[in-house]
């Protein structure tokens, strides 16, 4: 994104030893984990392994019922996470996603991974040909999403409702995109590379956070998310040294990961960052359509009050000041 960004990053992982050893199994998402996952709060090459292990004893065939199917997943899930019970909590979802879709591809099971706004479902499709939005389509007959999480059910409908209650984005778009479909290996390797971005930059290693979000848009120039992480990034390093630059790269990232997806959190960042780069009437515009969506959202709030409060606009910062106050009055 910007020239001379390698300085900034460590040059190498502080990850986990590897271990000596070889895998007894070589699917897919073997490969991926070796590519892409270098920090210890994700799945082994040898957890994957024993996991297979386990399943061979419970897995008796390859075609499921959609209610056997179902059970399937509860007995999976009892047998071998009870065996992997150190698994990172905060990565939960998307551990066990792995997990599952190695046992699957071993036992040549027809589960699929689907990408949700912020987290990884399974979907159980035995042709492989779910159509999202035509839910009472007889090809949709035996399928069902499934959340590894918290071992329930997820129905499309559920997302979907979401986003036109709030008329942020068409079928069309939505049906463009990388949101709700059965994603190929392709697509799952650019989730991966946001993930480990993802962990970098909570680790404040923005730089090597940078390169595997360009990694993930390289792989998938498509994927909403790799553009927002690298934002994220750039508009902290450009808080911390100072330069404009960053913050400039940050907006157009946004930008981006908007044209793809809507989330109000861009309008926010795009806020921030005009914010920091002293084009205050500009961030006030994003500040106020991120408030249009969310008009109790208290980050959104504290950042149009602290614009307010830099360019003396003592009347507006007063109202949302004393909103931030009853807010958080509530919540005590």
């Amino acid at each position: 994104v910007i020239a001379g960004l390698s300085l900034l990053s460590s040059g190498y992982f502080n990850a986990k030893a590897q271990e000596n050893y070889h895998s007894k199994y070589n699917t897919s998402i073997h490969t991926l984990v070796n590519k892409v996952h270098k920090e210890n709060i994700f799945i082994t090459p040898k957890i994957l392994d024993r996991a297979i292990d386990l399943s061979k004893k419970i897995i008796t065939k390859q075609n499921y019922p959609e209610q056997e199917a179902k059970n399937l997943m509860k007995k999976l899930d009892s047998l071998i996470f009870k065996q992997n019970s150190n698994l990172n909590d905060e990565y939960i979802n998307y551990n066990k996603s792995l997990i599952y879709l190695a046992i699957a591809e071993e036992n040549n099971l027809p589960l699929y991974p689907v990408l949700m706004p912020g987290y990884v479902v399974l979907r159980w499709d035995p042709d492989g040909k779910h159509k999202v939005f035509k839910p009472k389509d007889p090809v949709n007959q035996g399928d069902f999403n499934w959340d590894p999480s918290n071992l329930e059910t997820v129905e499309d409908d559920a997302f979907l409702s979401y986003l036109f209650h709030h008329k942020v984005m068409s079928f069309e778009k939505l049906a463009k995109g990388v949101y709700l479909k059965n994603l190929d290996k392709h697509e799952l390797l650019a989730v991966a590379y946001w993930q480990e971005a993802l962990v970098l930059k909570k680790l404040c290693r923005y730089g090597d956070a940078i390169e595997y979000a360009n990694k993930s848009i390289k792989t998938n120039p498509d994927y909403p998310k790799a553009y927002q992480i690298r934002g994220e990034c750039l508009t902290n390093l450009g808080s911390l040294l100072r330069k404009k630059e960053f913050h400039e790269s940050a907006i157009e990232d946004y930008k981006k990961s908007q044209e793809l997806y809507f989330d109000s959190d861009n309008y926010y960042a795009m806020g921030f960052n005009l914010y920091r780069l002293e084009r205050y009437d500009e961030a006030e515009k994003y500040y106020n359509e991120a408030l249009d969506i969310f008009p109790d959202e208290q980050k959104y709030l504290a950042g149009r009050y602290l614009l307010y409060t830099k360019t003396n606009q003592e009347e507006k910062a007063k109202r949302d000041s004393t909103k931030l106050k009853f807010l958080l009055k509530e919540e005590d």
